[in-house]
């Protein structure tokens, strides 16, 4: 294989396809839900996803958020969840990022510059984009 894949999927797509490309690869994305506790006696569920496979790139808590998998000369890269680039996050062209939404610039510029460029993918390449201002 040469090139290189960058798939993107959500908790909240539930019609996904994501795994019948990513199992070709031996890779996966885990569904589930999370419970979350609201005081003593009353918890909600909350979906969550995370990747299964190879090269975990980054990890929230327990879940691969951020993995790739070297195929030949190219590559493949699983991010979740997509809702994170959304506008609904980001926030539109013409929106001047606030702290939060410049943490998830960097990591889409890290995800594009260093991951799939095969650079410095570790954590720590990801604080250096921050420091680069």
């Amino acid at each position: 294989m040469e090139g290189k894949i960058l798939l993107m999927d959500t908790a909240f797509n539930t019609d996904s396809t994501a795994n019948d490309l990513l199992l070709n690869f031996g890779l996966a994305i885990k569904r589930g839900v999370d419970k979350l506790n609201i005081g003593e006696d009353f918890a909600i569920g909350e979906p969550s996803i995370s990747i299964i496979g190879e090269e975990p790139i980054l990890s929230l808590n327990e879940d691969v958020v951020v993995a790739k998998k070297k195929i030949g000369d190219g590559m493949i890269v699983v991010m979740v969840d997509s809702y994170t680039f959304s506008d609904s996050v980001m926030g539109g062209c013409f929106t001047v990022p606030d702290e939060f939404q410049r943490k998830v610039y960097e990591l889409e510029y890290f995800i594009f510059e260093n991951v799939l460029a095969d650079k410095d993918d570790t954590i720590e390449g990801l604080y250096k984009i921050g420091d680069e201002k």
